[in-house]
């Protein structure tokens, strides 16, 4: 969810990002390789994966507005970055026992 964050558009959460990224960083084991690649995985399904959308409350034809929690929440769920994950979680589960 962080490396996603990091990609947005929206100043907060890009810092949001970064700073939950620099946490799981300090507090993870492993190396940073380890965990760039599976970021660099959530980077790559960013670029195929187009924005979520919605309207608001309002009428019908309110323009649609980004919604980039939905968007990461979706894209960290997507078949690519679970592989990725399930690789990046095999390669450091010896650094976690």
């Amino acid at each position: 969810m962080a490396a996603c964050l990091t990609r947005q558009d929206v100043p907060y959460l890009r810092e949001q990002g970064h700073l939950w990224g620099n946490a799981i960083l300090q507090r993870g084991h492993g190396s940073v390789e380890d965990w760039t690649t599976l970021a660099d995985a959530v980077g790559a399904a960013a670029a195929r994966q187009t924005m979520s959308m919605a309207r608001g409350d309002g009428a019908v034809h309110d323009a649609l507005k980004p919604m980039p929690l939905l968007f990461c929440h979706e894209l960290v769920r997507s078949p690519a970055v679970r592989a990725a994950k399930v690789r990046a979680m095999r390669h450091l589960a010896p650094d976690y026992r």
